[in-house]
């Protein structure tokens, strides 16, 4: 069941993404900056690439400073920019 839940919850979070590049089409794209912890962004990013990563017999190896400072960003706006990618 939590495969599925992910799975709906990044389709949600790709419609979205499609409605804010329309909003940036149309100057309408507002930003909300905020600290977030970057290692929390990682954590996310690989969270969302498990399955592939597991399907390929991968192996994944982070290492983050331990007094690295967060960054100040959009988060949400920063996943619609690597989802572009």
């Amino acid at each position: 069941l939590q495969p599925m839940t992910s799975a709906i919850n990044r389709m949600k979070a790709l419609i979205a993404t499609i409605l804010d590049v329309s909003k940036a089409e149309t100057d309408s794209f507002v930003t909300s900056a905020c600290p977030v912890s970057l290692k929390t962004l990682v954590d996310k990013g690989l969270e969302d690439l498990t399955h592939t990563i597991e399907e390929k017999k991968l192996t994944i190896a982070r290492s983050f400073p331990n007094a690295m400072k967060d960054i100040v960003t959009d988060e949400r706006k920063l996943g619609i920019i690597v989802n572009s990618l």
